[in-house]
């Protein structure tokens, strides 16, 4: 019997976007990011996706790596579309692998696909949508490969709710829900109440503070959540125009 084997499989990577080579502010954002979803954060896999060309990589992709890892986050990876010779030696000096797209598995969009493909073949895996009947717990984590979540009642401050699909919940949405966890832009959240510690469509994400900036006008409201240019949107159900 072989001592190993490789196994296909996939997985969901968060995607850390880097827009200043400011390793301080950088510090700053990771502390608060951390404040508010630590549990969320802490631990977690990483690719490094720096932004409208702000590094130079040598020195401070080190200094970077080493401030995360202070953290708790491990970068696996980073996006570079044309690597430098340079750049590759750093990379494997750092042991993290070379990714040339930020979206590394996107879903195709029917819309483009080409009119003599055969688009309507039956997944290889079929879906696998979840309905919780309970309260979710602090503690616990919901997670649908393929498919949606549906929540009877509320997602307790403390739990997590995740899904390649849309997520809808019949009650509060209290701890951290992320819909499109494959990739899927085009996933949603609907909630009868909006009080949680984080969202998140597709690995773009909003912590708390922001989310109850946003809610002050229609707390307490059923509310639905979407991508709009790479922007979250968050919006009382009954209103949308999209």
């Amino acid at each position: 019997m072989d001592a190993i084997k490789f196994k296909g499989s996939t997985f969901t990577l968060m995607i850390l976007q880097i827009f200043d080579q400011d390793l301080q502010q950088i510090e700053l954002d990771l502390e608060k990011m951390l404040t508010q979803s630590k549990q969320f954060f802490q631990s977690a896999p990483v690719v490094i996706s720096p932004q409208n060309s702000v590094l130079e990589l040598k020195n401070w992709l080190v200094s970077l790596v080493n401030l995360l890892q202070t953290y708790q986050i491990y970068p696996v990876g980073i996006v570079l579309p044309d690597p430098t010779k340079e750049q590759k030696e750093i990379t494997q000096l750092l042991k993290i692998a070379i990714f040339n797209k930020e979206k590394l598995s996107p879903p195709p969009d029917k819309q483009t696909l080409p009119a003599n493909k055969e688009s309507n073949k039956t997944p290889s895996s079929e879906p696998t949508t979840k309905i919780t009947p309970h309260a979710i717990r602090s503690g616990q984590q919901i997670y649908a490969k393929n498919g949606d979540i549906i929540a009877l009642k509320s997602v307790n401050e403390g739990a997590e709710v995740i899904a390649d699909h849309d997520i809808h919940i019949y009650g509060t949405l209290k701890g951290r829900a992320a819909a499109g966890a494959n990739g899927n832009t085009h996933a949603r959240i609907f909630c009868q109440s909006l009080e949680a510690q984080l969202i998140s469509i597709a690995g773009i994400y909003k912590p708390k503070d922001e989310i109850m900036q946003e809610i002050k006008a229609y707390k307490n409201k059923p509310i639905q959540i979407y991508l709009r240019k790479d922007k979250l949107i968050i919006e009382p159900l009954q209103e949308t125009n999209a």
